[in-house]
């Protein structure tokens, strides 16, 4: 699959020389580039991966580690885009910087479904890519609303730490509704999650969920008009640095004022939900 022929492979992208190797890459290589993968990746994997049979653990490794290099990938062909801006158009806000990752990692993904070898490689592929979803649609609109009630009531008082945490469980019920075992709630996450505690970074969940359904949005628009989307698409990427989102799409008939917009975002997770439910 090459989605934009213009991109040749990395190779030739650095003018017929191979990127250089990383110490530990032991000549291993993805996409072309060289890779060294830390141990404590396959650990970390391994314990999110939930199941035990060492077949289903081998494909739920690899399918995390594309994914993971498919995002930031993507991040590198954002910046492909932006290299001739000058500096002061380079810096691009929160909502916007995840767009050409989840766009990339979309892209990757529906080739591996379409792809697959079996139904335990595909429910594999939808796994993951569900849950990630769900962490940054669900979980995260939790976070928002705790930090949306704590500002308010702390207007009025201090808050002890058995306010927050009912706080922190009932943004939980909230979100997830009889989803989510009550046994799970996790009354205690405002402990661990360090931005909570930086005066700079209120709300710093909120870009991933937006940046999410943003690039799903565009990728649904990228398969109503194929190709005729490319140029558009980058040249949206590489003005990033530029506009407010909303103006920056309408630049190209992209209205994200419209619900329409984001339903067809959530459609493509909808999709992918009910593919797996016919799997299992």
């Amino acid at each position: 699959m090459n989605y934009d022929p213009r991109y040749p492979d990395p190779p030739e992208r650095l003018g017929g020389e191979s990127p250089p190797e990383h110490p530990r890459s032991r000549g291993l290589q993805i996409f072309g580039f060289p890779l060294s993968i830390d141990p404590f990746f396959f650990v970390t994997a391994w314990l999110i991966g939930g199941r035990q049979e060492p077949q289903w653990m081998a494909i739920w490794v690899v399918i995390v580690l594309i994914g993971i290099l498919a995002h930031e990938l993507g991040h590198a062909y954002h910046y492909d885009n932006l290299k001739d801006r000058p500096a002061l158009l380079i810096r691009t806000p929160m909502t916007l910087a995840e767009t050409a990752s989840i766009f990339c990692q979309t892209i990757i993904t529906d080739a591996a479904l379409a792809q697959a070898g079996d139904s335990e490689e595909e429910l594999a592929i939808l796994e993951n890519d569900i849950m990630d979803a769900g962490q940054v649609i669900v979980d995260i609109y939790s976070r928002y609303l705790f930090e949306k009630e704590v500002f308010e009531r702390r207007v009025e008082s201090e808050l002890s730490p058995a306010e927050l945490n009912e706080i922190m469980a009932n943004a939980q019920k909230e979100t997830y509704g009889d989803a989510l075992d009550p046994d799970y709630l996790q009354p205690y996450m405002w402990t661990w999650k360090p931005h909570y505690y930086s005066p700079g970074l209120s709300f710093y969940n909120f870009p991933y969920a937006f940046g999410l359904l943003f690039a799903l949005g565009l990728y649904a628009i990228y398969e109503e008009r194929g190709e005729s989307f490319i140029e558009d698409y980058d040249s949206l990427l590489s003005s990033t640095g530029m506009e407010m989102a909303a103006d920056l799409a309408a630049r190209f008939d992209i209205d994200i004022r419209s619900s329409k917009f984001w339903e067809d975002s959530l459609a493509i997770v909808g999709r992918r939900i009910e593919r797996y439910i016919e799997l299992e």
